[in-house]
Order: C-alpha cells, then structure tokens, then sequence
C-alpha cells in the first residue's frame, strides 16, 4: 500500500440518542440483562407505544461476543428486536441488514444499541396495520347524563364510577397496558368494559374475549347486555358463548350408543329422545334441552375431546361442536369460562403460538371479570389428577365388549382394514392388557381409601412416607401396566402407518389421542411415584363420593406458586389485559391479590393506606346503629383518598409491563340501607355449645324476618346439622326452607328466587354468583369467618412456603383469603339501588381478635351494631320493620 494511501477512518457513525426511542425503565431492564451477560450479545424483544418508543423489553435469547440467535417464532408483527454490539459499534453487520429485511417483510423491527446503551441505530421501523384508537370521551359521553344510553333506558342514571372505570378500560386499550379494576356493586362493570370492547373489535376488525368465572354472567352479557351496547353504538355485534366440548352433544357417538343398544333400545329411552332431540336442535348444546340428560348418558355421547376423530369423521360436517368453533372465528365478542380460558393459554404457551385458534379463537385483547377467582381456577386446571374412572373411561374407549360384539376405537379400527392386511391386530391379547390395566387400578384405588382410613385428605410427603409403602407399590404397578398398554397401541399404531391408509382410517386419530392420553396418566403416576422431588408441587389424595354412595380415591398434584404460569401464559404475550372484580382488595389494598397472581411484589404495589375505623365504631349507638361514628370513618376514608376514582399508573417488572389500577366504590348507600350485627356475646365458634347457639340464633332470625334470607356456611357438615335443628323447630311456620344438594344449583336457585318468604341454606360457592335483588334477600347470615381448612393439603403446603420465607402464614395466606370470600358473601345482598337489609355475623372474632379489623375495614361503609344477642333482634326487627315501611 503506497505511503500516502489515507488511512481508513475508525467507525464514527453515532445513531441516534437511545432514551430518544427507549423509556428508562426499559434502559434500566437492559442494563442489568446486559450487566449479567457482559461482553455478549443479548436479543431483545421489545413492544412499542403508540408513539413508536419502547415501552418495555424482554430478554429473549443470550449469544457468544459476536453473534445471537434470533427465534423468530417468537417474534410477532408490531413488535422490534434489539441487539448489543459489544464491540461499540452500532454500524449493522451485513448479516443484521438481511436478517431485517426478512424481518421486515413479517412487519417485526430491528434496531442496534452499544453495550453502554447510549446510542441506537434503526435499521428497520416495526409495521402493524394502522389501528383506530378509541375515542375516550366520545365513549364516555355514552352513558353520561344526555347519552346514547340514557336515551334507551328510561330510568337512566349516569354513575361517575362506571365512567371513570370506562376511561380507565380505552387506556388500556389504547396504550396496551394492564388494567386493574375493583369495581363495587352497582357501578355497570360489565357495561364500562363491553362498551370499549366492542368499540374496539368493531373499529379494528379484531376479536375480543370476556372471560367469567359464572355462567349467569356469561349469559347476562350474551342475552342482555351485547344487544344494548349494539344498539347503543349503532351497530350489530357479533357476540359467541364459546362452551366446553363436553356441553355439546356427538353425534357420532351418539350412533355409536344406539348401535350398542341394538334392538333392545326402547323408543321410549333416553337415547331415542336426545335422537329425536337432536334432529331439531340449532346448537346442540346441553342447555337447549328442556329437561336436562342425566349425567351418565351424556357423558356417552357429548363431544369430548378423547373421543374426537376430527377431520376424518363422518359427521364432521354436521358437527355442532365445530359449528360452534366456527361461529366463534367469526365473532367480534367470544365470552368463556376461566376454565377454557386457561386451556387455551397453556396450550399457545406450550408452543401452539397466538395465531391461530386452538381452544378459542386467536385474540390480543382480553377482559377477565370476576378476577378474584383467577387462582383458584388456574391451580385447579393445571393440577394432575387420577382415579380409577379415568383408567376405565380411556379402556372402555379403546375397546368394549356387549352381548358378544366389540365397540370401541379398535373395533372400528379392526372393521376398516383390509383383509389379512395387519396380522398383529389380536383384539384378544389388548383385552387382556386393558384387563390388567383395571385389576391394577381397582388395586391402587383400594389401597389408597385404606390408607385414608377415615380421614378425607391425606397429603403425599416425606411426612406420611412411612404410610405410602404398599400405596406406592399399587402406583408403580399401574404404571407398568398402563406403559405396556402404550408400547402395544404404539406397535399396532405402526403397523397401521406401514399400510399407509393411516389417513383413511376411521378410528386411526382416536388411538393416536388415547395413546397421548394414557402416556398423561404414566406421567402423573411417574409424579406421584417421585413425590420427594416434586418441591413445585403439593401432592395429596382424597375421597370422593359418587352419589350411589360408593367411595373412590383421587390422586391431585397442584402447582404450589401458580404465578410463574400466569405470567408466561397470560400476563405477557396478550397486548390489553382488563382485570375486574367487586372484591380484589383487602384492607383496601390491591397487594396480597396482585402478589398471588404474579402481577407485583407486594411491597411495591403499596396503594393508599386506609385506617381501620376508630374504636369507638364497634360500640352501640341507640339513636340509630352507630350511624354518626360510621359516617366519621366515611369522612375519615375520604380524607385519606381524595378522589375514589383516581387512576393509578403502575410499572410491573414482574412481567415487565406497566398497568393501570383504579377503585371504584359501588354508588349503593350501605350507610343507611344495610346493618352489619355482630353479637357479642355469641360463643367461640370452637366451643361445644356454638351448635346449639347458632341454630337457636338463625330460628329466631328466620322468625323476625319471615324468610327472605340467606344461610352461608363453611362447611356442609354444619350445614347439614343446623339444618335438621333448624327445620324441626321451623315446622308448621310460613318460612321454606331450601337446602343446597336438594337439587341442581340454577334451579335451586331459581325456586329460591321465587318463593320470597324462603330461606336458603348454602356453603362455597353459594358465597358468591347468587343474584336474588328485591324481597327475596334481607338477610344474610355469615355464620363463621370463612377461614379455609386448615388441614387443607394446599393451604398446609402454602403456609409452610410462607414460614421458611420468614412470613406469617395466618396474616400473609388465611386473613386475606378469608377476607376476599367475606366480602363476596356480604356482597349477596345489596344487587340492586333500592335494596336493603341486615348482614348478620354470629362470629364474635370479628370484633374480638385484632384481625377482625381487617375484615370490617374491608367492607363498605354501612350501619353496624355490636351488642347482645337480645339487642341485635331487637335492633334487627325495628330496622327491617323501618326499611319495609319506607
């Protein structure tokens, strides 16, 4: 090179300032990733605001100093990827330009940072269709005084907290955030959500889901909510009730059953009705029957998955299971249950992606209400579960015999091949390994009810170890036998392949799904076999009754932290979250709920801090229940928090996006229209003559209120007890009294609602989605603080968690859980503005134990007395007198 050659320039190209595009917090994330991967490249991927800068990042692959991996299926359009140039270069590599211009072409972004993160390079801006913001106030306007809706509801009421939980919904929407609401009865939750919703997936052609935990809910919002927010907006909505397979009827299946029967099938039979049945039917849905099907027929013919041949069946094309998926795809509004809900998120996460529909159909928004319910139905449908029905369901699928035919999987199989074509298809020989697979299961059944003895539960650790010998012996037995089935389908499965008819045959896809089903079942044998490494998880066995009477043993293994899959599977990959519930905090405070679900430490998503009312609130005021020190706390509460409807931003590093969060206070007035009484002098509700004083107690309740009432409990067996001291001491009287168990929940329900002199007796889920405004519900007796089973294997396992962290198991698990079904149950009583009535608690904790402030704090403001029992009655029958008088 000759001497005078001018020397090559170092790299001086700058880029941009990065906090320009990134926000700090972003910054901040980056550089503690970048900190523990120093002098490596990191891929980034980042979602963007609506102004185009980052909002927040997730580290989604780790390389060498000079190269990183990009999983692009992780990757979606609208989104940008950013990597580190250790070398301090942002200049892109030829490989960084075709790797963004492929990107490109899947609208997803790609830009340069240096390690320091200082300067940034864009190579490529992320593309998305353009998106119709929501108008927040055009909305608003709506249901304001003057509005779309005051103009179709003739007793139209505007509600400063539906609107401000409506403002708070756009946001969320339009800024793709999380919203957390607690939203009190009365406030039209339902409606301040649905409206921005459907707004949404009107304006931009996108799908919405509403998931509830009730399906009372799920049809309020079907039958009579979407049709007034269609006519609000001026346009039709498309609103589906997505429902579980198990609701709709198969009709193959179905053939199947009525061939099994044969001739001995009589017209008059169940069978031959839901036949009739079905050939007029436009859903073919469970709840299209006039008299529902009884459980055991139904669960022969409805469309569960593990019978399903999909693509190749023949009633494919009439299938109401897949005409209600279809309809589904094309709704702007898909309401379901948590149940499916979470089906649907597991199985994206497990690798299905967010694209297409696997569950539900695909969405990027969702409103889930009645959130408090979250965990509990997120523990129970990820926990493992076996019992011999489930062996025996998946055996008799695969191959039954009757009156000297076979049916089944096999059968069907078998009758479909070509003659002579498989030699290894001995029916014979896998009836006897499906025989030894049910010897085996009555053998581990048998077992663990005697290891049960006379206890309910019995929790499957080191603890118990020396009780699980011979248990563990029958497991492992079950699963050797049940992995011998497996290999045997799985040779007969490739024999099959080989003649490569594989995908003509009827039945062909039904042995794959059960040879998936029963390697399931080998896995949770495998879990409970290696219960001392399964610290994720709490182990335990039940009994469970059938209604014959007959007991059997159920094997559960629940996740212990349900959080991380939360978060994986819900939290992060949707772009607008809307969490509501009337009960999400307790003690006023968001901590302890947000803490369960993943969302935030508790110690910083610390909201205002409200104090317990002032001592001389659990006195007795004769004038008029305390009222005067009640509205002192009422003011004192307003002091404390100026604005009820002020709107809170929240940075969730937990799932490294940011939230919006909002109380709104229901518009009732508890203060003058409901009484909380608490006796004083009621006895420990450990002691042994609590019994007798708490049946004695709700006989002369019953008597001053003439029914109308509601019995909640904590448990069935003191259920059952005050029911037959109450029912005998109430005969000849003119109060029904209605038992929970006497018949099916909806129309129990139902009856109850009628006969408004009736008195209904109730435990669980009782405490909450009971919805009787009016005469029917005065009074609402809470018989004890609804602490959960201490023994509970869940709860025990939970606690002990909490402990070897350093905390308090009663004050961090039990007081808060208790606290949130407390609310729930007082919550039955005020549903509508001119309802009214007395909350009775025969527990004297509440008021005697530091903790009961928590509970009372935690309610809203209302007329309380605590005093004897005599005066409570007696206070009692002049405020109901009063209120019926008004």
């Amino acid at each position: 090179m000759p001497k005078n050659f001018p020397k090559k320039k170092a790299d001086v190209f700058e880029g941009v300032q990065l906090s320009t595009r990134v926000a700090s917090e972003a910054v901040e994330r980056m550089r503690e990733i970048l900190k523990d991967h120093q002098g490596h490249e990191v891929l980034f991927v980042c979602e963007l605001d609506t102004d185009g800068k980052v909002k927040s990042v997730i580290d989604l692959a780790h390389g060498s100093p000079g190269m990183v991996p990009v999983p692009r299926k992780q990757v979606s359009c609208g989104q940008v990827i950013i990597h580190n140039h250790p070398s301090g270069s942002i200049r892109p590599s030829d490989a960084d330009v075709r790797l963004s211009a492929q990107l490109a072409d899947e609208g997803i972004g790609s830009w340069v940072v240096d390690s320091d993160l200082k300067r940034l390079c864009v190579i490529v801006e992320a593309y998305r269709d353009s998106t119709v913001l929501l108008d927040e106030d055009k909305l608003a306007a709506m249901i304001d005084s003057g509005g779309a809706l005051s103009r179709l509801e003739q007793h139209f009421e505007p509600r400063s907290g539906q609107i401000s939980m409506l403002r708070t919904v756009v946001k969320a929407f339009n800024q793709e955030t999380l919203a957390i609401i607690e939203a009190g009865t009365g406030i039209g939750k339902t409606f301040a959500y649905l409206l921005p919703a459907a707004s949404w997936a009107l304006q931009n052609n996108e799908r919405i889901v509403i998931s509830t935990a009730t399906i009372n809910l799920q049809q309020q919002i079907i039958d009579k909510d979407i049709p007034l927010i269609s006519k609000v907006l001026g346009s039709e909505i498309k609103a589906v009730l997505a429902k579980g397979r198990g609701n709709y009827l198969c009709k193959k299946r179905l053939h199947e059953a009525i061939d099994e029967e044969g001739l001995l099938l009589d017209p008059q039979d169940e069978l031959s009705h839901i036949a009739q049945w079905a050939t007029t039917s436009k859903d073919g849905s469970k709840s299209d029957f006039a008299q529902l099907p009884s459980e055991g027929v139904w669960n022969r013919i409805n469309a569960d998955a593990d019978n399903c041949s999909g693509l190749l069946c023949t009633y494919r094309d009439e299938c109401f299971f897949f005409k209600a998926r279809r309809e589904a795809a094309s709704a702007n509004i898909v309401v379901a249950n948590h149940h499916l809900l979470f089906a649907d998120a597991a199985m994206r996460a497990q690798g299905l992606g967010f694209d297409g529909t696997v569950v539900l159909p695909s969405f990027q928004r969702l409103v889930l209400d009645e959130a408090h319910n979250i965990e509990q139905g997120a523990t129970n449908f990820f926990a493992l579960t076996l019992n011999k029905w489930m062996v025996l369901k998946y055996s008799n699928l695969i191959l039954r015999r009757r009156r000297g035919r076979n049916f089944g999987i096999l059968a069907q199989l078998n009758a479909s091949l070509p003659q002579d074509s498989v030699k290894t298809l001995n029916l014979d020989q896998i009836e006897m390994q499906l025989l030894a697979c049910k010897e085996a299961t009555f053998s581990f059944d048998q077992e663990a009810i005697d290891i049960l003895g006379g206890q309910n539960t019995i929790r499957i650790n080191l603890q118990t170890q020396a009780l699980l010998g011979k248990f563990m012996v029958t497991v492992t037995h079950l699963n050797n036998k049940l992995l011998q089935l497996v290999e045997i389908l799985q040779n007969l499965l490739t024999e099959i392949e080989d003649l490569q008819l594989s995908g003509e045959l009827p039945g062909f896809i039904d042995l794959q799904t059960m040879i998936r089903r029963i390697s399931s079942l080998c896995k949770t044998c495998q879990t409970f076999s290696s219960f001392e490494t399964q610290n994720d998880k709490v182990l335990w066995i039940e009994r469970e009754r059938l209604s014959s009477g007959e007991n059997f043993a159920h094997l559960i293994a629940c996740p212990l932290d349900i959080a991380p899959r939360l978060r994986e599977a819900l939290f992060k990959p949707y772009a607008s979250i809307v969490l509501t519930s009337a009960t999400l905090t307790t003690n006023n405070r968001f901590d302890w709920w947000a803490q369960r679900l993943g969302l935030r430490e508790a110690k910083t998503i610390a909201g205002p801090t409200l104090q317990a009312p002032p001592d001389e609130w659990s006195g007795y005021d004769s004038s008029w229940y305390g009222f005067d020190q009640q509205s002192q706390w009422k003011e004192e509460k307003k002091a404390t928090v100026s604005d009820p409807h002020a709107l809170e931003s929240l940075q969730l590093p937990y799932i490294d996006r940011s939230a919006f969060r909002i109380r709104v206070q229901s518009p009732f007035d508890y203060l003058n229209r409901v009484l909380l009484a608490i006796p004083d002098d009621a006895p420990d509700p450990a002691s042994e003559n609590y019994q007798n004083y708490l049946s004695s107690f709700i006989v002369k309740g019953l008597r001053i209120s003439g029914g109308h009432a509601l019995v909640l409990f904590t448990s069935y067996d003191m259920l059952s007890k005050t029911w037959e001291q109450v029912k005998k001491q109430l005969e000849g009287s003119n109060v029904t009294l209605f038992k929970q168990g006497d018949m099916e929940r909806s129309r129990l329900l139902s009856q109850f609602t009628l006969d408004i002199s009736s008195c209904l007796f109730a435990t669980e889920s009782f405490w909450e989605g009971v919805d009787s405004p009016g005469q029917t519900l005065q009074v609402v007796i809470l018989c004890r603080l609804p602490f959960k089973v201490p023994s509970e294997p869940l709860q025990i396992a939970r606690s002990e968690t909490i402990a070897a962290n350093g905390g308090n198991p009663f004050t961090e698990l039990s007081v808060p859980e208790a606290v949130m079904k407390f609310r729930q149950g007082f919550g039955r009583l005020m549903r509508r503005t001119e309802d009214f009535g007395i909350v009775l608690v025969p527990d004297r904790r509440i008021v005697s134990k530091s903790y009961g402030k928590t509970f009372l704090n935690s309610l809203p403001p209302c007329g309380k007395i605590v005093a004897s029992t005599d005066v409570i009655f007696e206070e009692m029958q002049r405020f109901l007198t009063r209120m019926r008088t008004t």
